[in-house]
């Protein structure tokens, strides 16, 4: 899917594949979501933080084209393999890309 750069709508610090996500998540109730930016092995990852979005607490992890490459936690459990090692000890949070501004 192409993403427009709209000024009213992207901040351009996050890639714009999330702006459905957000679109979605201001559509609903306030609920206090936050997109987080991380770096692990040179790569940008992100995560969304909302436990009422993601019902089960789990704390989903995207690459720069918004797909989930892991989860971590929810009452699943973590579904990151041996990433879950190098997450919990070498992912680098950098800033709060974007969060609900209600």
């Amino acid at each position: 899917m192409a993403c427009h750069k709209d000024a009213d709508r992207f901040s351009g610090n996050y890639p714009c594949c999330f702006q459905a996500t957000i679109d979605y998540l201001l559509s609903q109730p306030t609920i206090h979501a936050k997109i987080e930016k991380y770096t692990l092995n040179d790569e940008y990852l992100y995560g969304i933080s909302d436990t009422e979005f993601y019902y089960d607490e789990n704390y989903p992890v995207y690459n720069g084209s918004c797909e989930v490459i892991f989860t971590v936690g929810g009452i699943g459990g973590n579904n990151c393999g041996s990433l879950c090692n190098e997450w919990m000890e070498e992912a680098r949070f950098i800033e709060i890309v974007w969060e609900d501004p209600r």
